[in-house]
């Protein structure tokens, strides 16, 4: 696996290349932080997994 990571504006992309027998995958993940700052969002865009987002909320911490 390679891995490279870049900013494009205000979104990090990690672009990786997995090689694995005789095959390959490339993956552009976009992650990027919600204008609250409480959800990070992971996008791939133009990869083999295109079209696929993760939505990481933020949990408040359980009272004591």
């Amino acid at each position: 696996m390679r891995s490279r990571l870049q900013w494009v504006g205000n979104e990090l992309l990690i672009e990786s290349s997995v090689n694995f027998g005789e095959g390959q995958s490339h993956f552009l993940d976009y992650w990027s932080l919600s204008d609250d700052g409480q959800t990070l969002v992971m996008e791939h865009r133009g990869d083999d997994l295109a079209g696929q987002i993760t939505f990481l909320e933020k949990c408040s911490s359980p009272s004591q």
